[in-house]
């Protein structure tokens, strides 16, 4: 019996082992019970994000309040017992330095500092507000303060308990904050450091904002300098769950984030990098805060300094497209005659052609393969298999005249260009630097293209819109012969003639050393002589999303690399597809002079007379 006994202690010992080690240790708070999220555990301050299980099963926990901050719904239903603060009585300009006047209004809600917070929004607004509270409460020495996971899409989504009906709670006695002055910064401090290589600056805006695009009234466009942009919004999965935490991780080293930074975060009012704070909290960041005030004060005050991309208005967004196409006035339009243009690119495949079709089109938009600026026929064919390579791969300039008229294009129309399939951002640079080439005068480009506009949720046309032909293009082409580099202007560079341009490759770096040809059609290995190795066309681009890379970023490098204003960039690659977004990216940047070498390696390897440089390894 004794044996019997001991045997049984044995095992159930090893059970209580088995679920010590599956379960992990769960932290308290007084008065409350355990906030561990059920959904996400393994970030360094998981206590901070809650599980919707979580909350529905610890509901009716004492000294729990449940904060609902959407602008919007909360009468058409709530998480049973939550009360709805509003966000606008809570912005920077008023709440963040009137700390009597925000402690009133919470002792009104009914709170007090002592009080278990589980604040939710809906991450699928355009600027929810969870953060912006979560930095607030956290500013007032709140010490109990945590974020739903997936807020209400995530609760209603998953058929969880529903309640109509407004919460009141009774008016609370007090609410003394014991206030973290700590938690956010001023305009100065953000001057003071913006030297120092151990801090760093976040800007939570979206990309067109940091740009240059004026969204929110702010009275000036563009960002801090020094600022890295990652949008508030990248945090969030698919389902708007907060990303696990070697993804955010990764996002912020990426950008130079990294453990032992001090960092500040910003956006236009201090709602978006409120939230930018929390996953700062999430990931274990020590010192972090909040310029609270924010683009709209910084911009407001002339003697502050600000950066944006010289060109901004030629990287459009997808709001913008979509005003245009429903006939609004978008900013920065000039109200002429405009054409949606998408260049797509689907391999060599009839079906994989059918495949993208099937995903439809940007509504009004005119659809060619990226293939016709080269052979004047809309055709999936890339590879020209040319016997003598003859100033590039584009149409001559007469043939190319007629096929952008055939497109209802003049040299006043303003066309705004997007990538559709496969290679995005670089099919939509080809064309745009080929229209430009040409002479079309006002040339932009949808950031993003079509991947970002489906996944900003607008509507999609299930066929192109049929080109209006011109009758004629209004001007001799090109216009501007000055943005591309024929073989003698090539060949100047190469061998050391002229002092006042330097040639760019845009390949992989197996192609530039001499291991590598990935073109059928041609089999000579290695690089132009003289030419700076600038990366693959992938380093200027963000693959994830099909957008172009942060323009800072770029900047940075090619300052490194010595592709500077002060003397012309001549961009190649293989067959001038690649090279085209270096020649857009230079524009962008407000380059004066730069090219597109659209013959490329190809062309280059063609005459025996060039010299090659391949420095393979053995």
């Amino acid at each position: 019996m004794m044996r019997l006994f001991l045997r049984f202690v044995f095992y159930l010992s090893i059970v209580f082992l088995i679920l010590a080690v599956s379960y992990p240790a769960i932290t308290h708070s007084a008065g409350a019970t355990s906030t561990q999220s059920l959904a996400v555990n393994d970030y360094p301050n998981a206590q901070l994000l809650v599980s919707t299980k979580w909350l529905e099963e610890n509901i009716q926990a004492k000294n729990l309040a449940v904060i609902d901050v959407r602008t919007q719904g909360y009468k058409d239903g709530h998480i049973p017992g939550a009360i709805n603060l509003r966000p606008d009585d809570f912005k920077m300009e008023k709440a963040a330095r009137n700390i009597t006047g925000l402690e009133t209004k919470l002792r009104l809600a009914g709170l007090h500092k002592d009080l278990k917070y589980i604040i939710y929004d809906d991450p699928s607004a355009s600027r929810p507000a969870a953060g912006l509270f979560f930095r607030l409460f956290e500013q007032l020495g709140c010490a109990d303060v945590h974020i739903l996971d997936g807020g209400w899409a995530k609760w209603a989504a998953e058929g969880r308990p529903i309640q109509k009906e407004e919460t009141r709670k009774p008016v609370s006695g007090k609410f003394k904050g014991d206030v973290k002055n700590a938690v956010t910064v001023k305009a100065d401090y953000i001057l003071k450091k913006s030297t120092n290589k151990e801090f760093a600056l976040i800007d939570a805006r979206s990309t067109e904002e940091f740009n240059g695009w004026q969204l929110h009234g702010e009275k000036r466009g563009g960002h801090i300098p020094g600022a890295v942009n990652i949008d508030s919004r990248s945090f969030y999965g698919p389902d708007k769950t907060i990303l696990p935490s070697g993804e955010i991780k990764k996002l912020l080293t990426s950008r130079g984030i990294t453990d032992g930074k001090e960092v500040v975060s910003y956006c236009t009012d201090g709602t978006r990098s409120g939230f930018t704070y929390f996953i700062l909290r999430l990931m274990g960041y020590q010192n972090c805060s909040v310029y609270d005030r924010s683009i709209l004060a910084w911009a407001a005050d002339p003697s502050l300094p600000m950066d944006k991309l010289a060109r901004y208005e030629k990287l459009v967004y997808p709001a913008w497209l979509k005003a245009l196409v429903e006939g609004k006035n978008p900013p920065n339009y000039s109200g002429k005659k405009y054409v949606v243009l998408e260049a797509r690119y689907t391999g060599f495949s009839v079906a994989q052609l059918a495949s993208i079709r099937e995903t439809g089109y940007i509504p009004g938009a005119v659809s060619v393969n990226i293939c016709y600026f080269d052979l004047g026929k809309d055709t999936t064919n890339y590879y020209p298999n040319w016997s003598h390579p003859d100033h590039g791969n584009l149409l001559p300039p007469d043939k190319l005249r007629k096929a952008i008229a055939d497109l209802g294009i003049t040299k006043d129309t303003v066309v705004i260009v997007y990538g559709n399939g496969k290679i995005i951002p670089m099919i939509a640079s080809r064309a745009a630097w080929a229209l430009m080439y040409a002479g079309v005068e006002d040339v932009r480009i949808l950031n993003g293209g079509f991947t970002a506009w489906t996944a900003a949720g607008y509507p999609v046309a299930t066929s192109p819109a049929p080109p209006q032909a011109a009758a004629d293009f209004g001007a001799a082409v090109p216009v501007h012969p000055e943005y591309y580099a024929k073989m003698d202007y090539v060949r100047s560079l190469a061998q050391g003639q002229n002092k006042t341009a330097y040639l760019v490759d845009v390949r992989k770096f197996e192609e530039f050393d001499g291991r590598l040809c990935p073109y059928p059609f041609f089999d000579k290995k290695g690089h132009i002589p003289g030419a700076v190795w600038q990366g693959d066309w992938d380093t200027l681009v963000n693959m994830k999303d099909d957008t172009y890379r942060s323009y800072p970023e770029v900047r940075e490098k090619w300052n490194k690399l010595g592709i500077t204003p002060d003397k012309e960039p001549v961009f190649y690659c293989g067959g001038g597809w690649r090279s085209s977004i270096g020649f857009l990216y230079a524009y962008l940047m407000g380059f004066e002079r730069m090219r597109n070498y659209d013959g490329g390696f190809y062309e280059w390897s063609f005459y025996p007379e060039n010299r090659i440089i391949a420095n393979a390894p053995k």
